[in-house]
C-alpha cells in the first residue's frame, strides 16, 4: 500500500528541491517518524497540478493509516489518503 498526499505548490517546491522549512520540513518530519519517505508521483514533470503529488510505499496499513491522519493535520497539505496496494486479477477467486 501507499500514502498519498497532494500539497500546496509552495510546499511541493520545498519538498522537491530539499529546502524543507516550516509546513514542508513539518510534513517530511512526520514522513520520517513513519519511517517513510515521500517521493514525487510524477518525478520530473513540470505540470503544476501533477507536481504537488507525493507519495511513499507502507508495508504496515496501521502505520499508512496514522501517517496519512496525521499529514491531513498539517498546513500545506491539501489531501492525504491510502491506497491500498494491487491485487492480482485472481486474488479472492476461490
Amino acid at each position: 500500500m501507499q500514502v498519498v498526499m497532494r500539497v500546496a505548490p509552495e510546499v511541493a517546491d520545498a519538498l522537491r528541491d530539499g529546502t524543507a522549512t516550516g509546513a514542508a520540513a513539518a510534513i517530511r518530519d512526520a514522513a520520517t517518524a513513519a519511517g517513510v519517505e515521500l517521493v514525487p508521483q510524477h518525478p520530473g514533470v513540470e505540470d503544476p497540478v501533477l507536481s504537488r503529488w507525493f507519495g511513499a510505499p507502507v508495508a504496515d496499513p496501521e502505520v499508512a493509516e496514522g501517517l496519512a491522519e496525521r499529514l491531513r493535520e498539517l498546513d500545506g497539505v491539501e489531501a492525504a489518503y491510502v491506497k491500498p496496494g494491487e491485487r492480482s486479477a485472481t486474488s479472492g477467486l476461490a
